[in-house]
């Protein structure tokens, strides 16, 4: 792996100010367009995890991105209605796209700061690049809605539809999270860690403890 350093590279002082600390962070995300040294890039956000290989996203042509569906109804959506999450991306590096995204940040359209770096991007593609498509739930979706949506067409009962891409282990985090406490419940008398009952709990564990 390579490491590689993040510039101090911030929107204009008004906006600036309206920023959350955590989306001053995630505005820092803009950046991945200048890794110029590569053709397309598949950015993941940290608070996820690849269940296959999703090495066919490359075949693909940018951008496309995470379907925002916090209520997990994974329907088709009319153009108007689609949210993207920026949880993963696939893109193409372009110094050129990365300045058009820090003018439109600057410009405040929709007042993106108050949802994140996430809707500013949306909405730079959606009025001067072209709209980003959405990926399939089966190849990414909220760890909240696992179980939940459509499976793959199989013969055999069970559980057949595991995104390949899992963004968050539920609402609140608690299993992608170092803090052990978080994850500590009671039932019947006893503590217990919920994660421990997470179909992705102990694979997440073990990558961070690889880690």
């Amino acid at each position: 792996a390579q490491v590689l350093p993040l510039q101090d590279l911030w929107p204009s002082t008004v906006v600036s100010e309206e920023l959350k600390p955590l989306h001053r962070f995630a505005y820092l995300k803009l950046q991945i367009w200048l890794l110029t040294q590569y053709e397309k890039l598949i950015w993941l956000d940290t608070e996820a995890i690849l269940v296959r290989s999703i090495d066919w996203l490359f075949e693909r042509q940018p951008m496309w991105g995470q379907r925002h569906d916090p209520s997990c109804q994974f329907k088709e959506q009319m153009e108007k209605d689609k949210v993207l999450s920026s949880s993963i991306l696939l893109i193409a590096p372009s110094r050129e796209t990365f300045h058009g995204l820090q003018r439109f940040a600057d410009a405040g359209p929709d007042n993106w700061w108050e949802n994140g770096a996430q809707v500013l991007i949306q909405g730079y593609f959606q009025h001067v690049k072209h709209p980003i498509r959405l990926l399939d739930g089966t190849d990414a979706a909220d760890g909240s809605c696992l179980g939940r949506m459509p499976g793959v067409p199989y013969s055999s009962p069970g559980p057949w539809n595991m995104p390949a891409f899992v963004h968050r282990s539920s609402l609140r985090n608690e299993c992608f999270d170092f803090d052990e406490e978080r994850q500590k419940v009671m039932r019947h008398g006893k503590i217990i860690n919920i994660c421990h009952f997470h179909p992705l709990g102990s694979y997440w564990r073990g990558m961070f403890c690889d880690a």
